[in-house]
């Protein structure tokens, strides 16, 4: 495969990861679980085929209840979708659903406080130096 398809493929797990720590919907283990598939991932397929159990014992849990309700969430918030083999009926592999990363900031034209109230009377704006002592009707 080449080095280009493997940046983007990068770019796009780690943009993945990137959104879904900032999801306040999804918890630590609900991360950490997706972290987990995410490094799992076959380059040459773009699967993980991990067993729960195995999921569950590597994070350091007790059982896999946790981790199938994690998986649950995952999929039900679009960060990833199971994978059943032709006429199966259960999961076979996991497959992270990669969206085009965004190269740009989204806020790189413009302030990303622009119009905030009160700009000029922030704490910073006018602040004395060390030591100064303020002139009647100025603040301290």
């Amino acid at each position: 495969m080449s080095a280009i398809l493997d940046k983007d493929r990068t770019r796009r797990k780690l943009h993945l990861l990137t959104r879904a720590n900032g999801d306040l919907r999804l918890t630590d283990q609900d991360f950490r679980v997706l972290w987990y598939i995410a490094d799992a991932i076959d380059h040459e397929t773009d699967l993980a085929r991990r067993k729960q159990a195995t999921i569950a014992k590597d994070l350091g849990k007790k059982g896999v209840r946790g981790v199938q309700l994690s998986l649950g969430r995952l999929a039900e918030f679009g960060y990833l979708k199971f994978e059943v083999k032709e006429g199966g009926t259960y999961v076979n592999a996991y497959r992270l659903l990669l969206e085009e990363a965004n190269v740009g900031s989204p806020s790189s034209d413009q302030k990303a406080n622009n119009g905030e109230p009160l700009d000029d009377q922030k704490a910073n704006v006018g602040a004395l130096s060390a030591g100064a002592v303020p002139k009647k009707g100025e603040r301290a």
